[in-house]
């Protein structure tokens, strides 16, 4: 389940990623993401 869960959060931080990377206005969620670690 922690597995999962870690997966979940590694998927979301890649995809907050390349939102940045295609819009701009997505960086405050992609330092949001990497704040979770």
């Amino acid at each position: 389940m922690a597995c999962d869960a870690l997966g979940e959060k590694i998927r979301a931080r890649e995809y907050l990623r390349k939102a940045a990377e295609i819009d701009p206005s997505y960086r405050w969620a992609a330092l949001f993401a990497s704040e979770i670690k």
